[in-house]
């Protein structure tokens, strides 16, 4: 929205993730991840996501005539320690575009703060890696022989002798660190997830700032 590009991440299982890697077996997997999409124009957004969509639901939702005024508008500038502060740049785009809702739609956009919000990297983090049989470097459906040692691939790494990416290594090692925390630690971050859930359930729009910096 910010650098002249438009994206949208659907509702899960509108739009078909067969075949997309990596995968899971976790039966709950379409419900986290779903492929969204990127345009030149906002307006190519609907037409896109009309056909590659699999449901007649989504079709309509894709293409239902949104009402700006009828909706409601929050935003946060802050949302804890991880991840850092925004910079003003970004921050005046924010209320650049508030300025803009205010004007065209007459619309009051409100600032918020969700507490449990603070908490939404350690949410977000817990309870995906915590989703179980993901496809990587160290379990292969395909071949369960080649799977990878946890412990002997970050030695070669560090040994400069390892062709894997460190993005690949170190998700292996946080999905370990993650399956040995208590049960108590996953239940008390799906539970924070429904506190959050619960005050969305009104129809509005909020801004969580994901961009922390201009792009250059």
């Amino acid at each position: 929205m910010f650098c002249g590009i438009f994206g949208h991440k659907p509702t899960p299982n509108w739009i078909s993730i067969e075949g997309h890697k990596p995968s899971a077996n976790d039966k709950d997997w379409s419900t986290f991840f779903s492929i969204g999409s990127m345009v030149r124009y906002a307006t190519d957004l609907p037409l896109l996501l009309t056909v590659i969509s699999q449901s007649d639901e989504a079709r309509i939702t894709f293409n239902k005539k949104v009402n700006l005024s009828d909706m409601k508008y929050f935003y946060m500038d802050n949302c804890g320690p991880i991840p850092d502060s925004i910079t003003t740049d970004v921050q005046n785009a924010i209320y650049k575009l508030m300025r803009h809702l205010e004007v065209i739609s007459g619309v009051r956009v409100e600032k918020v703060n969700f507490e449990d919000m603070e908490r939404s990297f350690e949410i977000s983090s817990i309870i995906l890696l915590s989703i179980k049989d993901i496809y990587s470097i160290f379990n292969r459906w395909d071949n369960p022989k080649k799977s990878k040692s946890l412990f002997m691939e970050i030695l070669r790494y560090i040994s400069f002798m390892s062709s894997h990416t460190f993005p690949a290594i170190f998700f292996g090692l946080l999905k370990n660190i993650v399956e040995n925390f208590p049960v108590s630690i996953y239940n008390e971050m799906i539970e924070l997830r429904t506190r959050l859930r619960k005050q969305f359930e009104v129809e509005c729009l909020q801004w969580v700032i994901k961009l922390l910096e201009p792009l250059a």
